[in-house]
């Protein structure tokens, strides 16, 4: 992790294979939001046809917050909370650069 003299973020992401990483967040394009551990939230997206990503917080015992719309890996936000995930549906998957 490095911080530039903004003081802002830029630690690079590390995908895992199934699609989600830790430490990361999509910003915006909320679909819902689900009481749910980390480890059920991308299965609760890939269960709704209209969820492309999804986000997961610790807050409040855990919430899953689905997302819609087009997305990459590169639209995800690094977080200081590492307990934070975010992930894509496989079938969202834009470019092989995002692979």
């Amino acid at each position: 992790m490095a911080c530039t003299s903004t003081g802002i973020d830029e630690r690079i992401i590390e995908w895992k294979e199934g699609n989600y990483a830790n430490g990361c967040e999509f910003p915006g394009n909320d679909l819902t939001q689900i009481q749910s551990r980390g480890e059920e939230c991308g299965s609760l997206c890939d269960r709704r046809y209209e969820c492309t990503h999804y986000t997961w917080y610790p807050v409040n015992n855990g919430t899953c917050f689905l997302k819609t719309g087009p997305v990459r890996r590169s639209n995800a936000i690094p977080t200081q909370d590492l307990s934070m995930s975010c992930g894509l549906t496989n079938s969202n998957i834009k470019d092989q650069n995002d692979i």
